[in-house]
């Protein structure tokens, strides 16, 4: 059994059945500092998705991740019983050249059966459809027990006529925080708005737990689950998405498990067993490559 995370039961059950929250996160201040942070650090223009943990030195993505969790803990602490905020990165969806970025998951980075982890996307001006909000696939954090990570990349899903009835737009205003689990299935919009969408985006996990990374050996095609913390995930981006690890990691145990990725088929079998049509999709490397542990689009 997952052990409790929020202080809120009512946030509780509707996290745990649903996959996300929406709720008050941010004061104005706090908005008001990370957006003097983001002008400090990030570039006056971008084209489609910007990723600051990809394209910053690690001294830069340090001192980013840093000022983030100093930031964001308080308002992580008014909600979480038991959070702890690993720190953050900017998002940016820009409109030139913007596209759709299908459903996908985020990496597991906590043993998931134990222990809750939380993703905040917290935008720092109101996001809609028109600008590029998110939108999940309710419930759908449930439906498969599958590892994901830079070695095991989940697919990229579009949203098949089968989908379209269940996936669900979240607007979220600026000092709202849209919390979701790693493992739920998650999109966003292309930003037609002509201005750029801003969002600052933290990984949180129950203060019990620790930080692991989930690595396919293809030699033996088995899981290997090794030891992390909040430097192997900011510094080895790059080299954990090519599905390498760095020398030095730690090996905690190796995990008999069949591998399975997902993609619209299963997604549709769950959602309605009596649907039979084949939409299976190739991966994506594109957007493999612009998604991040500690971050959304």
């Amino acid at each position: 059994m997952v052990r409790s995370y929020f202080k809120n039961p009512e946030h509780e059950k509707s996290f745990f059945e649903n996959g996300y929250l929406l709720l008050p996160f941010l004061e104005p201040d706090e908005v008001a500092e990370l957006q003097r942070l983001y002008h400090r650090f990030m570039p006056g223009n971008v084209d489609d998705l910007y990723a600051s943990t990809l394209f910053n030195t690690a001294e830069v993505n340090r001192t980013v991740n840093e000022s983030m969790r100093q930031i964001m803990s308080p308002a992580t602490a008014r909600i979480c019983e038991a959070g702890k905020l690993l720190g953050g990165s900017f998002l940016v969806k820009s409109s030139r050249h913007t596209t759709n970025l299908p459903l996908h998951q985020d990496w597991n980075i906590v043993e998931e059966t134990t222990y809750a982890s939380a993703m905040l996307w917290c935008p720092l001006q109101d996001t809609t459809q028109e600008n590029g909000t998110l939108y999940v696939l309710p419930g759908s954090h449930r439906f498969f027990s599958n590892y994901r990570s830079g070695a095991m990349p989940s697919r990229r899903v579009a949203v098949t006529e089968a989908l379209q009835t269940y996936v669900k737009t979240i607007p979220v205003k600026a000092g709202q925080a849209l919390i979701y689990h790693p493992a739920l299935f998650h999109g966003s919009h292309p930003n037609h708005s002509g201005q750029l969408r801003i969002v600052a985006a933290g990984s949180t996990v129950h203060a019990d737990a620790r930080l692991v990374y989930y690595h396919l050996n293809r030699q033996t095609n088995h899981i290997e689950m090794y030891a992390a913390d909040n430097d192997f995930y900011l510094n080895v981006i790059p080299l954990l998405e090519d599905g390498k690890l760095p020398p030095d990691a730690v090996l905690l145990q190796t995990i008999d498990a069949v591998l399975f990725y997902p993609d619209a088929a299963d997604l549709a079998a769950k959602l309605n067993p009596n649907h039979s049509t084949d939409t299976r999709q190739p991966h994506n490397s594109f957007w493999n490559r612009l998604k991040t542990l500690i971050s959304n689009r």
